[in-house]
């Protein structure tokens, strides 16, 4: 409702939600927009900096695999 001094309301510019491809774009207002609580990797294994992205993956500007997909 945008009601918190610290909401955020927009499209957090996903790579796809029909895929779904929950990484994020390089433009996304999702990027270093979350708040540190002492996590050290993403769900991926990336490291996480002092100002993390929202979301479960931290954007690292490569291109992903598709997920679901393992690429050996």
């Amino acid at each position: 409702s945008g009601q918190d001094l610290h909401s955020v309301q927009s499209d957090p510019l996903f790579v796809s939600t029909a895929t779904p491809d929950f990484h994020l774009q390089s433009g996304s207002p999702a990027r270093d927009a979350g708040v540190n609580v002492g996590l050290m990797q993403d769900i991926e294994g990336n490291p996480v900096p002092a100002v993390p992205d929202i979301g479960a993956y931290k954007y690292t500007g490569k291109p992903q695999a598709p997920v679901g997909i393992i690429v050996r």
